[in-house]
């Protein structure tokens, strides 16, 4: 397992008092993405969020009904002062952006496809910091190359950790 890069920026803020976050386990499961994405640089917030709160952000941003399980944001690193080592006019190796992560949805859907929630949420961080990195699900050739890269990804982070640790429920 690689050590935790020092060039990657990872924030975290937990609003939903159900579920207790292992926080230092998410943070060493977002450094082994990273370095399998091959990302040399990133600041990357990540918010677990409750359904009420979701539901919210979903219609405020992206204008849909009812509950989802992660929104990402990407943002110019550019404008963030964030830069590449390599020369390259466009670095694609720098990321910047905000993920929301339903932990309630996880933990629903985590039943519908009989997994853990633990393992339902890492599956929503890939997919965000895939999204982050300029993956797109729009279409159901982009949908299936994203799940195909969402998938090797969550194989190989389920090998290096424990994922079912990420979360619990504190009720």
């Amino acid at each position: 397992m690689r050590k935790p890069n020092s060039h990657f920026e990872i924030n975290f803020c937990s609003r939903d008092n159900d579920f207790k976050i292992r926080i230092p386990l998410a943070r060493k499961i977002i450094n082994h993405i990273l370095n399998e994405l091959g990302i040399e640089k990133a600041l990357i917030n990540v918010q677990f969020v409750g359904l009420d709160e979701m539901v919210g952000a979903n219609e405020k941003y992206l204008r849909h009904k009812g509950p989802t399980d992660v929104i990402a944001f990407e943002y110019d690193p550019m404008e963030l002062g964030l830069v590449c080592r390599s020369q390259e006019s466009t670095c694609q190796k720098v990321i910047a952006g905000d993920i929301l992560l339903c932990v309630d949805v996880a933990v629903t859907q985590a039943q519908v496809y009989r997994t853990s929630p633990s393992k339902e949420l890492v599956r929503y961080l890939i997919h965000g910091i895939l999204h982050i990195c300029g993956y797109s699900d729009s279409t159901k050739e982009k949908r299936a190359r994203m799940k195909a890269r969402e998938d090797k990804i969550l194989e190989q982070v389920k090998r290096n950790f424990n994922i079912d640790l990420l979360i619990r429920e504190v009720k």
